[in-house]
């Protein structure tokens, strides 16, 4: 049982060397990922792009872009985004309801954990 502990012990604490080939993915937004439109006449659709840069060595895809509701629309590149290039996630904003909204819009990267979080928010008159 001693010498099981210790092999496993020294297994946990003896790693291999990083692999200089390991995906290096970074994503940079260019413009903050929280929008303001202000105030939008109802009826209206308002627009904006989240610009991000892919700062690693390996090509950037957007997986999947999810919206709350049926109000918010997305759009972004199917083809990859190879480094040091941009890419746009487009969200659309369907005016249709009087108020204050904010709504939360996730965007799944290959090789990112977490969904990127993105928010657009104003008021319908």
């Amino acid at each position: 049982m001693i010498f099981f502990t210790a092999l496993c012990t020294t297994l946990f604490f003896i790693s291999p060397k990083a692999d200089s080939d390991t995906a290096d993915i970074r994503l940079i937004w260019m413009v903050s990922n929280v929008h303001e439109f202000g105030e939008l006449e109802k009826g209206s659709a308002a627009n904006h792009a989240f610009t991000f840069l892919n700062n690693g060595n390996t090509p950037l895809t957007i997986e999947n872009v999810r919206t709350t509701c049926g109000c918010t629309a997305s759009e972004w590149p199917i083809h990859p985004i190879m480094p040091g290039d941009t890419g746009q996630i487009k969200i659309t904003y369907d005016a249709s309801k009087k108020g204050a909204f904010e709504k939360k819009v996730r965007a799944f990267f290959n090789g990112i954990r977490k969904a990127e979080i993105l928010t657009i928010k104003g008021i319908v008159r």
